[in-house]
């Protein structure tokens, strides 16, 4: 994270996600196919907190079906596809 203006050698190009949906390019980056790994865990600080909620539902808007584990109206778990979203 030197120069944000250079080039990464085994990314490419550096890219500033936060501008425009996060959301969905997280969930496209998650996608990404990975020879190495057929389930992709995915552990997030206050998951439980509100990061769970934005991921919700945008996977409702896309019509997935996630099983989830709650504590009240607090998300604990979600799987979706092959993605496990955990809190820490």
């Amino acid at each position: 994270m030197d120069n944000v203006n250079v080039d990464c050698e085994q990314c490419g190009k550096r890219v500033h996600t936060f501008w425009q949906d996060p959301v969905g390019k997280f969930i496209d980056f998650l996608r990404i196919s990975r020879q190495i790994a057929d389930k992709i865990y995915v552990i997030s600080h206050n998951y439980r907190g509100e990061d769970a909620q934005f991921l919700l539902r945008r996977f409702m808007e896309l019509i997935w079906e996630p099983k989830l584990i709650m504590d009240g109206s607090k998300i604990l778990s979600m799987v979706v596809e092959n993605f496990h979203f955990l809190d820490s």
